[in-house]
């Protein structure tokens, strides 16, 4: 088992290394070599308890820490240098560093509202009925995800381009 869980992270960080030769690139690989690794002893516990949590509450807890690990590991992704991304976590993690928003209000509350709608659309079923047979062959969650965004480009239309990442290296 040690093995398949040391090629898991080796291959990450050999991940990070094929993306570039920094630093942040190998902690960004290893840290995602982490989280598969953990997921994999995770399922082994489960198995080894017999220990099985279905439903709804098991789905909202897993997307929120699957999204935030996530996230998480995305800053190493795109920072300068270790020392900035070792700054940004240390501000995620201090809790004073709430107490105002970074963001303008506005953000929040669309936020707020399309998260809002698409857990009442997923939770009410005679909200899937109302939908247009045009798109009833288009899974939900990947309709209100377009809805999401087609929302976003209307609000947000004058962001600034960035230059695909890929083409910066």
């Amino acid at each position: 088992m040690w093995w398949r869980y040391t090629a898991l992270l080796l291959s990450m960080v050999v991940f990070g290394l094929w993306h570039r030769g920094a630093l942040t690139f190998v902690v960004w690989g290893a840290y995602q070599g982490t989280l598969l690794v953990l997921h994999r002893v995770w399922q082994q516990l489960q198995r080894s308890l017999n220990f099985h949590w279905e439903g709804m509450a098991q789905t909202a807890v897993s997307w929120v820490l699957t999204f935030v690990a996530m996230c998480l590991g995305w800053i190493f992704f795109r920072v300068h240098d270790l020392k900035q991304g070792l700054g940004m976590f240390t501000i995620l993690v201090s809790p004073l560093r709430y107490r105002s928003p970074a963001l303008p209000l506005d953000l929040y509350l669309l936020t707020g509202t399309l998260i809002l709608g698409y857990f009442i659309a997923v939770i009410l079923p005679r909200q899937r009925d109302a939908e247009s047979p045009v798109l009833s062959w288009i899974p939900i969650e990947l309709r209100y995800a377009c809805y999401a965004v087609a929302v976003y480009l209307v609000v947000f239309h004058g962001a600034q381009p960035q230059a695909f990442i890929y083409s910066q290296f």
